[in-house]
Formats: C-alpha cells, structure tokens, sequence
C-alpha cells in the first residue's frame, strides 16, 4: 500500500467529527511498530505530532506520490484490436459491479471505453477489424453500416438476445458433436504391423538346426517365393476428390462484400504502393492468424481476380499448378497468404452447376446387349442430346464408326475405346452428363454449346458439324498432327486443334480440343482434361457438378 492510499484509509476510518488534535493522537495507533513509517513518526518535531493537518504534510514531503505512465492512444488502438469476444461467451453472463449483464454487452461497454482513450470514439477507425472478429452469430445481426462507435456499440447491444441464445444452443449441441467424432478418431488402434513384414525383419539364422547361428557352410534354405508373372492392375475408374460445399446465401453475399472492401491494385507504381500499405494494413489487425473466409488477404497488383480459373502458386491465368506445371520461377510467385487465399476463395465461390444427367447403352455394337438396350444408347448419344442454344442444329447422321469414348495419348495416334453396355453399368461413376459450356471467341464474344461430359474420354473434342457451324464467332483452328483411332481400327486425323478459353459453372480456364466428325453422337466432348482443369466434382445421386 503507497502512503497516499494509507492515508486515505486512515481518514475514512476517523469520523469527521474528529478534532484535528485527536486524529493525531489516534494517527501513531496505525503505524506497525518498528516500520520505517513508525520511526519517521517518532522523530517528528513535538508540533508536528499534534497537528493532523501538518503530519499530512510531512508524510507527503516523505514520500511523494509516484508519477503513474499511461498509455498513449497508439497504445490504446492496440489493446482495443486484441480485445476478442470468445465464441463461447455469447449467451452468458458475467458480473459488473455485483450486477449480471449480458457477457457482449459488457465487452461492447470495455470497447467504446478503449476507443475513447484511443481518440476514435468519433470515427469508425477500427470498427470494421473488430467486426469482422465478432463470433458468427453476433456479426451478422449488427450489420455492416455504423457512423462511429457509440453507433456499433449500441447495434451491439440491441441485438435480440432470445435469437441469440438459440443460435448459441445450436452451436453448442453441434460443438458436442464434433468432440465426440474427435475423441472417437483419437482412441482408433494404430494399424498392425502386417504378418509380411515381420517375415521379413526376421533373422536368417532362426530355426536352423544344432542351436546358436546354425551351419553357416550349409547351403541356405529358399527365403523367398518365386514371384508371380506380373499381371497388370485393371485400371480404377476416375475418382474426383472430397471438397466442401461451395458458400451459399448470406455466408457467400457476405464474403463477397468483404472481398469487394479490399481493392485490387492495378501493375503501377502507386497500385504496388497501395498493395505494400494493405499487406501491412493486414498484419497490423490480424498479425500470424491463418488466413480464411473471415480475414481476406489482398491480392497482388497484375494478377488474375479470384475466382478465375488462375494459377495459385502465380496468381496468374492460362494454366495451373497441377502437378507442379506452373513455369513461374520462385521468386516470380505470390505471397503464401495470398496463395492459400487464392485456394480459398475458389473452394468458397465455386458454383454448382445444374445439369441433366442422361443414362447410356452400348456405344459399340456388343453382341452380349439386348437390341432394345443397343437402340436406348444410341438415342440418348444420338438424338437426346439438346441441341446448342445459339446455332440451329445440324442434320444426325448415324456414322458406322463406333462413338469415341476413352482416349490414351500415345505419339500422335490417339486409341479412342467404346465401352460396352454391361462394363458401363459396373462403372457407374463413368456415366456421363449433358451440360452448357462457353466457348470464348477471339473477340470475347460467349458462344454457347451443349456438351457431353465424360471423365472417361482422356481428350476434348468438338464435332467437324458444330465446329463449321461455329467457326466464325470462335476463330480458326490450328494445326495438329494427331490421328484418331477408333475401336473399330479405324484411324481417322484431326481436323485441327482449338485453344482459348472456356467458361463453364462460373469458372473460366485455357483449355483446348480437337475437331474431328463424331457422326452425330455428340456436338462436344467434355472429356477429362477438362474435367480437371476445372477442378470439377460429380455428384451423381444429384446429378450436379461443382466446379
């Protein structure tokens, strides 16, 4: 206790009524005998000691009140950016001078008291890095929209706390959830070491007879089995990869706002300025925390917009980094926040594209399928299809050569394999989808096309009938060696290759396909590449793909 604090008390404990001669004789009473305080008392003059209003002013002298430092505003705004309202706090009270409140409403009165000492109770300095903070439940029902502080916090505070409550009840019952899968993942037994592997860790010498290392002159016993003739594994059908849903409702419209608050900078020298003062504008309010839909990171000057079809070891667009393909060099690529924002973003905005799953017969004639199961194949791939919606569509012609359904690049001859009726119906994840597709003219011009989505068909292809209905708002194509054989062993060469882009579920990559007549079975062949290239998922009980 400080001797300003000591003397205090001393007062308050004296009634007022008290003469000033009294209270210094009661004053020596509340010093600890033998202290510091004690014997400075006792060498006071014999005045001083009768007189309360002069010891006051010795004790003073004595010891003079230290200098308290307070923080500067700088110091303040920082405390006020670290102050979090915990997700497990809503819906709970906590006691304010011996009064229950609402736990955010006591943290809402700590925050415009901080933001008055910061200097920024006025302006909205902040607000909106303490917003996006917020627990979920609490931040979308504050709005986004606030004058100054007093303002956000009273949005705060008027927030009903009956919806509040039930949002937190649900919260927690899916929190017990998730802990009891976690547990349950933790207790799983660790593998066993297979009965082959300790086989093959076990001496060489175990079980020889005589004891200890055995006859080492004798000849060996066979350790190993002859090994099998190789046989090939039967190749597993495509599987696309787990992702999460894409955002949807008020969780996709408010990550949009939040991107659309951070500008992207144009490739000058005052846009990498501006790039430079938002990187550390991030830092600043969000300093080691792992980037994700709630902290934005901005995106370099030049680069592809989120969201493109780009490159996310780049930034940039016309490829990706599949299997490591980007040719950036290290020093050419963006900033790892940005890049994991890149991946990000795309998994959150993807769209979901509504398509028309069809089924298929026998693409090639299979002596083992029913006719009337050869003629329901050959109607879905050769009449069902949806024409293209901005050309009229061209004659069907039934060609003699079987539909190309599985390509394998080898040199320049291309093997396309029909499948036949049973093989397709054991494959299910092989059944293909008609969907919309843009083709990108030279000019940006978006023509629209019905396609025939396979993730069986190892190349992109367009229909000779098609490609001339289309040429002139697509461009022209360009050379290419490629012959294309056909299950029946007839080769057939490409007229020629198309590269550009293609847009397809809100998505826009470089891609590029080969032009050869497929007899009518099909105006466009959404094969694998492409597939791939936009990153797409099937889901075949919905009959949809996400990209």
């Amino acid at each position: 206790m400080s001797a300003q604090s000591f003397l205090r008390a001393f007062h308050r404990d004296v009634k007022v009524t008290t003469s000033s001669a009294d209270k210094a004789k009661a004053f020596k009473m509340y010093l600890v005998p033998g202290s510091e305080a004690d014997d400075w008392f006792s060498a006071l003059p014999t005045a001083t000691k009768g007189d309360m209003d002069a010891i006051d002013t010795a004790l003073e002298a004595q010891w003079p009140s230290e200098t308290t430092v307070q923080p500067t505003q700088a110091e303040y705004g920082t405390d006020l950016l670290k102050s979090r309202l915990a997700m497990a706090e809503l819906g709970t009270k906590v006691k304010v001078a011996d009064h229950e409140v609402w736990a955010h409403h006591a943290w809402a009165n700590k925050m415009l008291r901080l933001a008055a000492k910061a200097g920024v109770s006025g302006s909205t300095t902040y607000i909106e890095q303490v917003r996006v903070e917020l627990p979920k439940p609490l931040r979308s029902k504050v709005g986004k929209t606030h004058a100054n502080w007093p303002a956000f916090v009273k949005a705060i505070r008027d927030v009903d706390t009956v919806e509040l409550e039930l949002d937190m009840k649900e919260w927690r019952e899916d929190k017990v959830q998730r802990d009891k899968v976690a547990k349950l993942l933790e207790q799983r037994p660790e593998l066993q070491a297979s009965p082959t592997a300790a086989a093959a860790n076990a001496s060489p010498f175990q079980g020889t007879a005589g004891g200890g290392r055995g006859n080492l002159f004798a000849p060996r016993a066979q350790q190993f089995q002859a090994r099998a003739p190789y046989q090939a594994a039967p190749r597993a059908p495509y599987q696309p990869r787990a992702v999460q849903p894409p955002l949807a409702g008020n969780d996709r419209r408010i990550l949009l706002e939040a991107i659309a608050r951070i500008p992207h900078h144009p490739d000058t020298e005052a846009g990498r300025r501006a790039h430079g003062d938002q990187q550390q504008a991030w830092h600043r309010v969000h300093g080691n925390v792992e980037v994700s839909v709630d902290t934005p990171y901005p995106l370099r000057p030049g680069c592809a917009p989120l969201n493109s079809g780009e490159c996310f070891r780049c930034g940039h667009g016309g490829h990706t980094n599949i299997n490591r393909a980007c040719p950036a060099p290290l020093d050419q690529c963006i900033n790892p926040r940005e890049q994991q924002w890149r991946r990000i973003a795309t998994q959150a905005l993807r769209e979901t594209a509504a398509v028309r799953m069809v089924g298929i017969g026998a693409v090639q004639g299979d002596a083992r399928a029913a006719p009337e199961e050869q003629k329901k194949g050959d109607a879905v791939l050769g009449r069902d299809e949806p024409p293209p919606e901005d050309v009229s569509p061209g004659p069907q012609v039934r060609s003699d050569t079987s539909t190309p359904m599985y390509a394998a690049d080898q040199s320049q001859i291309v093997d396309l394999y029909a499948v036949g009726l049973e093989e397709r119906e054991m494959q299910r994840a092989s059944e293909p989808f008609v969907c919309g597709i843009e083709v990108e003219g030279p000019r940006g011009e978006l023509v629209r096309v019905r396609a025939l989505e396979d993730d069986g068909a190892m190349v992109n292809a367009m229909c000779t009938a098609m490609y001339a209905a289309i040429r002139h708002r697509i461009g022209e194509l360009q050379g290419s060696t490629k012959t294309l054989r056909m299950a029946n062993g007839a080769r057939v060469p490409s007229t020629g290759r198309w590269e550009g882009y293609i847009r397809f579920g809100g998505a826009r990559v470089h891609a590029s396909f080969e032009v050869f007549p497929s007899g009518g079975s099909w105006s466009f062949l959404f094969g694998k590449p492409l597939l791939v290239a936009f990153g797409a998922v099937q889901d075949y009980a919905a009959g949809t793909i996400s990209v």
